[in-house]
């Protein structure tokens, strides 16, 4: 039996649409995976209450139109999945498919963290489960800052180097 582990932000792994300002969604990679392996998709949703977090800064100034920055997380959002699961063990699953029958208030839980800020999210219904890990902190490959973008594509053969 094939397995497959795609690691990405929780925003990308989400099986719901993305919904903004404008009058049309966002359709992130989970809601594709999710549409099309149905119940074979399982999406797990990782966050945290403590500790530091890399944010992308927009910064027209810097070769790659952004930086990196290591930043420590703000409190947890009242009504946000990590205030309800603030606890203190090494590592916490939610799983929210097992949760959900019994759980009266599945609604409620509309807000996630989403690198130092929190979104609207409907979580039990983007998500099938949620990791909760208490403290997390940046690696040095998230806080060090490119000096220069990729190199342009090779001339002779037309392919961008890796």
């Amino acid at each position: 039996e094939l397995r497959v582990v795609v690691a990405s932000h929780n925003i990308h792994l989400q099986k719901t649409p993305i919904t903004g300002d404008d009058a049309f969604g966002h359709f992130p990679q989970g809601y594709h995976l999710a549409q099309a392996l149905g119940t074979d998709y399982l999406a797990i949703a990782a966050t945290s209450t403590g500790g530091r977090t890399a944010q992308i800064q927009p910064d027209p100034e810097h070769p790659r139109g952004f930086q990196i920055q290591d930043l420590p997380l703000p409190p947890a959002a009242d009504d946000s999945v990590e205030a309800a699961l603030a606890i203190r063990a090494p590592l916490a699953i939610a799983d929210l498919r097992a949760a959900r029958p019994s759980v009266d208030d599945a609604e409620s839980f509309q807000r996630l963290r989403m690198e130092g800020y929190f979104t609207d999210v409907p979580v039990f219904d983007a998500f099938d489960a949620v990791a909760y890990i208490p403290q997390t902190s940046c690696t040095q490959q998230a806080t060090a800052q490119p000096s220069s973008p990729d190199p342009a594509p090779h001339a002779s053969s037309g392919a961008a180097r890796p």
